[in-house]
């Protein structure tokens, strides 16, 4: 979410709320109940699904000598 928008809803009322663990919740009042707007957390659990470092690695390794002989010939 974008921080304008966070500041927006901040504006209009939205506070942080903490959770039972370690997130925190942008609560916005509404009607009849408050509506929850976005979440964050301090560290995140992720397991990557696909090799990125592997595929980001053979790229560089591959074309990044003859990218720079090209632009050092300039």
């Amino acid at each position: 979410m974008p921080r304008e928008q966070v500041a927006q809803a901040e504006a209009a009322g939205g506070r942080w709320v903490p959770t039972k663990g370690n997130a925190e919740v942008l609560v916005l009042p509404g009607r009849d109940r408050p509506r929850i707007i976005a979440a964050a957390e301090d560290a995140a659990a992720y397991e990557p699904r696909l090799p990125f470092y592997d595929i980001v690695e053979e790229v560089v390794r591959d074309r990044a000598p003859g990218a720079l002989r090209h632009v050092l010939r300039r």
